[in-house]
């Protein structure tokens, strides 16, 4: 049982610290961040077998911070500063 609770507490810790990292990425959701839009959000679950290896690519280039991400329902997605931009199922 100890053990149990040892590797639980593991997994909170590591799915807080990826959340906390990951700009929109929040309890194996990611929603948009963009302020352009007022009133529109789209929000993706991300792969529910595991928060931590649905994060393909997270990074900044010289211009945009650029996130790679799979989600349950539409495959790999790629968001640019905060916003979908395609799915594998667009």
């Amino acid at each position: 049982v100890i053990g149990r609770k040892k590797e639980a507490a593991k997994t909170v810790i590591a799915k807080t610290r990826l959340s906390n990292s990951i700009p929109g990425v929040k309890d194996g959701w990611f929603s948009e961040v963009e302020a352009m839009w007022p009133g529109q959000k789209f929000s993706l679950a991300l792969d529910a077998f595991s928060e931590e290896k649905s994060v393909l690519y997270s990074g900044q280039s010289d211009f945009q911070s650029i996130l790679v991400f799979r989600s349950a329902q539409y495959g790999n997605v790629l968001v640019l500063d905060g916003v979908i931009q395609t799915t594998e199922r667009d």
